[in-house]
């Protein structure tokens, strides 16, 4: 019997390895690599004073960034981070932007004070985030990027909000 005792515990030992793996780091460096199994990484940009460091990509033909909050000095162990997009869309309506934060409440469209449009998704790192929860987040700001894309600027059906 302790025999069994003592191989479970080994194999729960060897496990913890594997498990731990499959954790990403949430710094800059990390984040900006694993964005690039799924976008194009344009730059990367570091914190300089009040700016946020930031990942800019591009997926489908749509410009991206990703910045990331609550860094530790060097950009490492970030808390969360802030996928967005803007889109020059002066025929954008409240209407519009207030049926699509409706429709689809994981990112949230709203008009910035210079007019243009952003959409944004927000990922908490909290407890860290694995790599198939940072995939599983990444096909979300895919799908959402490209469905507002497709809605913000139709391709037949003229003006948005009209």
């Amino acid at each position: 019997m302790p025999h069994r005792a003592l191989f479970a515990c080994l194999a729960i030992l060897a496990a913890a390895p594997a498990a731990a793996q499959d954790f990403i780091d949430t710094s800059l460096a990390s984040v900006a690599e694993f964005t690039r199994g799924f976008a194009y990484v344009e730059r990367v940009e570091p914190a300089v004073g009040d700016q946020l460091p930031a990942v800019l990509g591009t997926l489908n033909g749509l410009n991206f960034d990703i910045l990331l909050y609550d860094c530790a000095p060097g950009d490492v162990a970030c808390g969360s981070a802030q996928f967005r997009a803007s889109f020059d869309a002066p025929d954008a309506t409240l209407e519009f932007i207030n049926d699509w934060n409706y429709d689809y409440r994981f990112a949230a469209a709203y008009r910035v004070p210079e007019g243009s449009i952003m959409l944004a998704m927000n990922v908490n790192f909290a407890g860290g985030v694995t790599r198939e929860a940072f995939r599983t987040a990444f096909r979300d700001w895919e799908f959402l990027l490209t469905e507002f894309s497709d809605r913000i600027f139709p391709p037949e059906d003229g003006p948005v909000g009209k």
